[in-house]
């Protein structure tokens, strides 16, 4: 029991690391790389800051960055208390909080450092734009998919 412990935490660091790793230096790329819009067929690069919360909601400058950064540590313990206290983990399960917590890592750590969250992949057809958004983004999507599935697809243990 004490040894899939031990493989279960170093499951989850091994992944929350790779997803912030992953996010910063593709964040790092992008914002001394890409000039604001670099357009393709149905997809650009464009940098964006991201003073807000997902798809742009509450994006203005210098307002509620400290509150959004006590929010997202809030849901950052509150995920790793949960996953800690859970009976019953998995593999799958390990990895989806893994994603979720690396994601929300990453962001937070652009909060501290810029102010807002760096975003960079842009997806539109036409005249249609999809919310600019980052690594950290998909991270955290695939995360809470992956609980989804679980939870409804899924219902022996993995």
């Amino acid at each position: 029991m004490k040894n899939l412990l031990i493989k279960y935490t170093i499951i989850g660091i091994f992944v929350c690391i790779f997803i912030v790793f992953l996010d910063q230096i593709t964040k790092s790329w992008a914002k001394n790389s890409i000039p604001f819009n670099t357009n393709y067929v149905f997809f650009s690069l464009t940098l964006s800051f991201n003073y807000g919360i997902s798809f742009g909601i509450l994006n203005k400058p210098d307002q509620q960055q400290i509150i959004l950064i006590i929010i997202a540590i809030c849901i950052i313990f509150s995920l790793i208390f949960s996953l800690i206290k859970m009976q019953n983990k998995s593999t799958l399960l390990i990895i989806a909080f893994s994603f979720i917590i690396g994601g929300a890592i990453s962001n937070v750590i652009d909060r501290l450092v810029y102010g807002a969250v760096i975003d960079f992949l842009d997806f539109h057809y036409g005249k249609y734009f999809f919310p600019i958004f980052n690594i950290a983004d998909i991270a955290i999507c695939c995360g809470v998919g992956l609980l989804i599935m679980k939870e409804t697809l899924l219902k022996e243990e993995i």
